[in-house]
């Protein structure tokens, strides 16, 4: 069992991992309500691969601090096209209604 420190949103947790048969993604999405693909990890400045990698293993290090960024769906901003599609939805609706 590897134990590590991971710190999200100012709070610090420990994990306890058996590195055989435990995803990271799946242990932290659970413990902190965040889509597995909206996850990221960062170690030593750098960017821990994605779930399913065979690289990933071999990135957790026992007794290891890990910075975990993400966002929970209910709190994540529309993207660019949902917002021009929004504002052209919007403005196709404000024409009709001139028609009218």
């Amino acid at each position: 069992m590897a134990s590590i420190t991971i710190k999200h949103a100012g709070a610090t947790h420990t994990l306890s991992l058996d590195p055989t048969s435990d995803c990271l993604y799946t242990k932290l999405s659970s413990l902190l309500g965040l889509p597995k693909h909206r996850i990221k990890i960062i170690r030593l400045g750098k960017l821990l691969p994605p779930p399913g990698d065979a690289a990933l293993a071999g990135a957790i290090v026992a007794g290891g601090v890990y910075m975990v960024s993400g966002t929970a769906a209910r709190d994540q901003l529309p993207s660019a096209t949902t917002r021009r599609a929004a504002h052209a939805l919007e403005a196709l609706q404000n024409f009709y209604a001139t028609l009218s």
